[in-house]
């Protein structure tokens, strides 16, 4: 499992938190580790967890991440994983060395506890070498014997400061981890770019025409599929699908632009012989882009309220209720369930039936072939957006085979449908648990999702088109059965 994650004290500035929403969908975060957040845009949102003094946050930009649960204490936030643990750490420049001192003891205590990989990260306010600071402190000299006490690794990397307050350049954020956790940070880091496939359609049929003699049986079918899908997948640079901010516009971009631009021509100046007078000039030309960012994120978003209210008289169900009803969709952190849960579930969702078979055979006409219009709406009934089942074969690759070589498919579903048979491969499915929370007795509540294999769906599509067929030709459904049927609903069993 790989996770996005960005470390940053936004100082408790509502335009930084605005542009912390931005810069995390530009990039594709799906977790930022948060120092003293805004109280007035953290509360009441459960895609933020705020420790008891408010100085500590992760923002779970992406809900469905993998968290397990969570916790937190004073200037700490800890979030749980399957195999690792984060923690979301500020401690404040003010707090006396004594205090200093138990607050990491604290820290450290739990990451001891831990019986999974960790991850550190926060704002310690301590100097040392180790993380390349210019000078040492009494604070970093308690931190480091931690840090070296439990082998811990630090993972800042150059001298970039992480504070800056006019000539005061200093590096206060810091993120250590474990060992293992550390290797596969710099194992995964050589990767610039997430990839995300699609497949190349012209190769993906001529795949197919080469290899489509060689297709006897269902398992042929699969193993040729399967191939021609992994040969002929492409990997493109994945960017985010996620919305604009309503109130992100040009000019709002061109400002932050230039903020940076300017921030950048001012670190590269500090570390050059530039007369200081250049540099005040830099640092004040920098001061008014922040100054008109913020004015113009501020007045986009008064306009932008003032729009969004009118709109909602004019049209109720327009893009005002699409926010609120965007909104509510993740009123609960989606935790994921540990592993002995899940099997737990299984075993009580899924009890095993081992009474002998109690159907008895009866002798039957030989059914009729399925023809090519039948595969063709069974075709079209395969959505390309949903999840690929055991055998990793994507719905779209097996849409374009069927549409290019339908008879290699009607020949495979025809000869299932002669011999009465029903692959074993067919009756094993992926069970994803979806936590819907706790019951009164706190016992977890879950719905399961079985994902079957494609080529199964493309199969049990024609024969569910078959027996509607069927039922309908020989009046087989009675009229007052309103579910699972086209073009009736509870209006009509209503009106019985």
């Amino acid at each position: 499992m790989t996770l996005k994650i960005i470390q940053i004290n936004v100082h408790r500035r509502v335009a930084a938190h605005h542009l912390l929403s931005k810069v995390a969908d530009e990039k594709d975060i799906d977790l930022a580790l948060v120092q003293e957040p805004n109280s007035r845009l953290t509360s009441n949102n459960p895609k933020w967890i705020v420790d008891c003094s408010g100085c500590a946050a992760v923002f779970c930009v992406n809900p469905r991440c993998g968290i397990v649960s969570h916790s937190f204490g004073p200037g700490y936030v800890l979030i749980k994983f399957d195999s690792f643990t984060i923690f979301s750490c500020y401690v404040s420049p003010n707090t006396s060395l004594e205090n200093y001192k138990t607050y990491v003891d604290t820290i450290m205590q739990l990451v001891v506890e831990e019986k999974t990989e960790v991850v550190v990260a926060g704002d310690f306010n301590a100097k040392s070498a180790m993380w390349n600071s210019a000078s040492s402190d009494d604070r970093g000299v308690h931190l480091v014997e931690w840090i070296q006490d439990l082998y811990l690794v630090v993972n800042n990397e150059g001298d970039t400061p992480t504070f800056t307050r006019g000539p005061q350049r200093t590096i206060i954020g810091i993120t250590f981890s474990t060992q293992v956790l550390n290797r596969q940070r710099q194992e995964e880091s050589k990767h610039k770019w997430q990839e995300k496939a699609s497949i190349d359609e012209l190769a993906f049929r001529s795949t197919i025409q080469l290899l489509q003699n060689s297709i006897d049986d269902v398992e042929d079918l699969t193993r040729i599929v399967k191939s021609a899908q992994l040969s002929c997948t492409r990997k493109s640079k994945e960017g985010t699908n996620r919305a604009q901010p309503v109130w992100w516009n040009e000019n709002i971009a061109q400002l932050r632009e230039k903020c940076n631009k300017s921030r950048r021509n001012i670190t590269r100046a500090r570390v050059r012989p530039v007369d200081p007078v250049s540099i005040s000039v830099l640092e004040n030309k920098y001061k008014d882009y922040r100054k008109f960012l913020r004015k113009a994120i501020r007045e986009s978003q008064r306009a932008q309220w003032n729009l969004l209210c009118e709109r909602v008289e004019e049209d109720p169900w327009g893009q005002g209720y699409q926010i609120v009803i965007g909104s509510m969709r993740h009123l609960k952190m989606p935790y994921v369930l540990h592993q002995k849960t899940k099997e737990e579930k299984i075993i009580e969702l899924f009890p095993r039936d081992d009474t002998p078979n109690r159907y008895r055979y009866i002798e039957y006409e030989p059914p009729m072939a399925f023809t090519e219009e039948e595969l063709k709406a069974a075709v079209s009934n395969i959505k390309v957006r949903k999840a690929a089942g055991p055998d990793g074969i994507l719905p779209v690759a097996v849409k374009i085979a069927a549409d290019t070589y339908p008879e290699v498919f009607l020949r495979v579903m025809n000869d299932l449908l002669r011999d009465c048979l029903f692959p074993e491969r067919w009756k094993i499915a992926k069970v994803i648990l979806i936590s819907e929370g706790n019951t009164a007795d706190q016992r977890s509540k879950v719905r399961p999702i079985c994902l079957i294999d494609i080529i199964d769906k493309l199969y049990e599509y024609l024969l569910k088109g078959r027996l509607e067929t069927e039922l309908t030709e020989k009046n087989g459904i009675s009229e007052i059965q309103f579910g699972f049927r086209p073009k009736k609903s509870t209006v009509h069993a209503g009106g019985q």
